[in-house]
């Protein structure tokens, strides 16, 4: 297990996302949110130790990171109307599986 509590901020994020939906109980109103995990960005890149990318990397179930256009994915689905029925949630475990380990 790399981090057991990295996704720690995302209880406060999923606690607001329900209290937000609770709130605002009209139809069409569609409150979600998305908890992703690691993220390698160009700003990241600079800033991380290649050997500690790839323990990061090898510590996930899928042996990789997630990439901008993986949380746009999630993003688009939320925003669609493919995700008319979810409401007050967050979409967790959105991380490669390491949420999960």
């Amino acid at each position: 297990m790399f981090a057991p509590d990295c996704n720690s901020y995302n209880w406060p994020s999923h606690t607001w996302t329900n209290q937000t939906a609770l709130l605002l109980p009209h139809p069409g109103n569609w409150v979600q949110g998305l908890d992703p995990g690691y993220i390698l960005t160009d700003e990241l890149v600079p800033f991380i130790n290649p050997d500690r990318l790839s323990q990061l990397i090898e510590s996930t179930p899928l042996h990789r990171i997630g990439q901008p256009l993986d949380v746009a994915k999630g993003v688009s689905f939320l925003a669609s109307i493919d995700a008319h029925f979810i409401t007050g949630a967050n979409l967790v475990g959105f991380d490669v599986g390491i949420t999960f380990t």
